[in-house]
């Protein structure tokens, strides 16, 4: 697979599905190390397990040409508060997964993604309260039904996105007061990203980047 150059200013979003057959799934778990794949077994439904090893798989196959590796040679640490990052390699990523799709940014800053399907919340206005800023709990509070939903989570995706970005990922959550969620303050910024109908999500780079550069991820070209 070719990538497009990836300029210190940009940072390039990819979306794949997670809807595979078997001899799919198993192509992407034989690129996986012993831990992911030990990991996949821990998952109490096969749907949750199979999501997890695809989107992991991607990962792998997606990064490996920006090294200029295979993506069984690629190395992973975390930081102490479990981001992920890459060995003796410079380039950023973020994972989010959500219903049927998995998005992966990758920039040469830290960066942050997270991805919602839409979908009904109950007792929204007392997360809204709990997770996020003062001006967005009242708008959440004044809409109603799926629209109230919706602006719950494209709010959710630039917190969650924001905390990745800074390390902190779903630790920070429960650890921090509630946090601007149309910005992370410097030196940070929260971008809406399209991952397609019944999805919202959002980006958090530094502010240096100026591009978003979004691409759909193409299983069958890739798994050869």
């Amino acid at each position: 697979m070719v990538v497009p150059p990836l300029a210190n200013d940009a940072v390039h979003v990819w979306y794949a599905s997670l809807e595979l057959d078997g001899s799919k799934i198993e192509s992407h778990r034989a690129v996986l190390d012993d831990a992911e794949r030990d990991r996949a077994l821990r998952f109490h439904f096969q749907r949750d397990a199979h999501g997890y090893v695809i989107a992991h798989g991607v990962l792998r196959r997606l990064l490996a040409p920006y090294i200029g590796c295979s993506p069984r040679e690629l190395r992973f640490g975390t930081s102490r508060h479990g981001k992920p990052s890459l060995e003796n390699a410079s380039i950023r990523f973020s994972l989010s997964h959500s219903g049927a799709m998995a998005a992966i940014a990758i920039a040469q800053n830290e960066v942050g993604i997270d991805i919602e399907c839409l979908r009904p919340i109950t007792e929204v206005e007392s997360l809204a309260r709990r997770y996020l800023n003062e001006s967005d709990a009242r708008l959440i509070s004044e809409l109603s039904g799926d629209v109230r939903a919706a602006h719950f989570l494209r709010c959710w995706t630039r917190k969650e996105a924001c905390l990745k970005a800074q390390g902190l990922g779903l630790s920070g959550i429960s650890q921090t007061t509630p946090t601007p969620t149309a910005s992370c303050g410097e030196p940070w910024q929260a971008l809406e990203i399209h991952p397609g109908p019944g999805y919202v999500g959002a980006v958090v780079v530094h502010r240096n980047c100026t591009a978003v550069q979004e691409h759909v991820w193409q299983h069958d070209s890739s798994l050869k």
